[in-house]
């Protein structure tokens, strides 16, 4: 049982640090594709990524 959970663990860092990837690939990529700087980008888009999983978190303690 203890390697299925290393194994789950593995995997969930492996997508973790792809999904960390993607986010900024692709903010990147918005705030280019709107003229923005790189500073207003990692400001805003990344700021806000970043934090909406702690605000779903928060609006779900609220409601349930």
């Amino acid at each position: 049982m203890l390697i299925l959970w290393i194994i789950i663990f593995i995997v969930s860092l492996i997508v973790l640090i792809k999904g960390a990837d993607w986010l900024i690939n692709s903010a990147e990529k918005i705030g280019l594709a709107f003229g923005l700087s790189p500073f207003i980008i990692g400001v805003t888009i990344v700021g806000i990524g970043t934090s909406s999983p702690e605000l779903v978190s928060s609006l779900a303690a609220l409601g349930g």
